[in-house]
């Protein structure tokens, strides 16, 4: 019975596969985001700790480019820079800066996947 059962939903599964995922073509106001997205990243670490608006240009940006699936790196970086602007301490928020640099770089890597995903169409990236 359950042999049975199983084939079924295979053979319905094989026979109605799920319709592939829609995926909205860059535009090429996305492109000149993704592309300040990739300028921000290397002047937060050549300019050190403390630009915090560069910081908040880089989550705006990103939270733009990601939409409503806010990705694990970019919650991540929300989290930090949340912290970051409540410490007072100076070393604290000279190591904290170093950890925001880098979940800022990973979510350029998260955002870079998602530019190419969406420049070919959604095929190609795994």
């Amino acid at each position: 019975m359950r042999f049975e059962e199983a084939r079924r939903c295979e053979e319905w599964e094989r026979l109605n596969p799920p319709p592939p995922p829609f995926v909205s073509p860059i535009t090429p106001d996305d492109a000149k985001k993704f592309d300040r997205v990739n300028q921000i990243i290397p002047e937060l670490g050549m300019r050190g700790k403390g630009d915090t608006d560069l910081l908040l240009e880089l989550l705006s940006v990103a939270g733009e480019l990601m939409g409503s699936t806010l990705s694990l790196p970019l919650r991540a970086l929300r989290r930090k820079a949340d912290h970051y602007f409540e410490l007072n301490q100076p070393a604290a928020k000279e190591r904290l800066w170093w950890e925001i640099y880098s979940e800022a770089q990973r979510v350029q890597t998260e955002l870079s996947w998602l530019r190419r995903f969406r420049e070919r169409g959604g095929s190609g990236v795994q």
